[in-house]
């Protein structure tokens, strides 16, 4: 067995063995800042060591409240990063996991569970007292079964949750029942075909969506009736491109969209409109710095908060 102190030499030496490995661009990425002040973190390396392979992160915009899910646990933050409360899921069925947290300005708790037989969210109160469930139904097969993989929460209460072999955006109501989707395979939207899968989405205070495709490492954005409006961004190793995008958040005034990027250490800012500004961060151990980000939200003060594998969740504040 590896031994704690072991497993501290091996990270610094992956840290080490990262700098090396970074490209020109990516050590130069400070050139690119824009006017992001770090200002603390919450939770610290034992948080980040729990996301080594996922990040459920949820903020709820209203209360500033910061939604974790770890497991079968769920940790809540207040805005200044000291834990509320928490508690344990309630144990479902079998083969199924959590894998997905939103809230609403309630304090009302929906988690997305995945399982080989069915998929469904689980409602709890801000307290943690579980409220029941809803099955996601009603929705086409694709010709092969779908995974649903993530979960977010406009402000009429649809639940939109990506699916992550079908490469679509499901949209259902407060009961699970299917309502509508954005397809990739809808030809109307340009730059998406083969390879595409939604990853993330955020929504600014006119009820734009704005989503994230890995697969073809662009941010499709859609007006409130879900019309595609444009599209921005390409696969490339050189700042104002994308490497690993893998989180996605737009500020609440809809001006300006951050994209976390795992192998770039650092987070792309872009106007609403895919124009390219800079970046905030960039790689190392210290604060304000990255390894390998992997969830990106934003508050209605101007706030960022960037989880990543080795800080936990680290929270900056845009300049006025």
């Amino acid at each position: 067995m590896v031994s704690p102190e072991m497993k501290t030499i091996l990270r610094i030496l992956a840290i080490m063995l990262a700098v090396l490995s970074l490209s020109p661009v990516q050590r130069s990425a400070r050139a690119g800042q824009v006017g992001v002040a770090y200002l603390y973190t919450i939770g610290g390396p034992s948080l980040a060591r729990r996301f080594e392979r996922n990040a459920p992160l949820f903020l709820e915009r209203a209360q500033r409240e910061l939604y974790v899910l770890d497991g079968n646990y769920v940790y809540i933050y207040n805005s200044d990063g000291i834990p509320e409360f928490d508690f344990v899921l309630r144990k479902q069925r079998t083969n199924h996991m959590p894998i997905s947290i939103v809230a609403d300005d309630k304090g009302n708790i929906y988690v997305l569970q995945y399982g080989t037989d069915s998929q469904f969210i689980e409602m709890y109160d801000f307290r943690g007292n579980y409220l029941g469930i809803f099955e996601l139904k009603g929705y086409p097969e694709n010709g092969s079964k779908r995974r649903f993989s993530g979960l977010d929460l406009d402000s009429n209460m649809r639940f939109y949750v990506t699916d992550s072999t079908g490469m679509d955006l499901l949209i259902f109501d407060q009961s699970g029942k299917y309502l509508d989707e954005i397809s990739s395979r809808q030809e109307e939207f340009p730059g998406r075909g083969r390879g595409s899968r939604f990853d993330d989405i955020d929504f600014d205070k006119e009820e734009f969506a704005y989503l994230l495709d890995y697969g073809t490492a662009k941010v499709f954005v859609y007006d409130r009736e879900r019309k595609f409006v444009l599209s921005f961004g390409e696969r490339g190793g050189s700042l104002g491109k994308f490497s690993q995008p893998v989180s996605l958040a737009v500020d609440h005034a809809g001006e300006f969209v951050y994209v976390a990027d795992s192998t770039m250490h650092a987070v792309s800012v872009f106007t609403a409109k895919g124009k390219y500004v800079g970046v905030v961060g960039t790689f190392g151990s210290g604060l304000g710095q990255f390894y390998f980000p992997k969830r990106v939200v934003t508050d209605n003060e101007g706030h960022v908060y960037v989880l990543d594998l080795y800080h936990g969740i680290q929270v900056f504040k845009k300049s006025e």
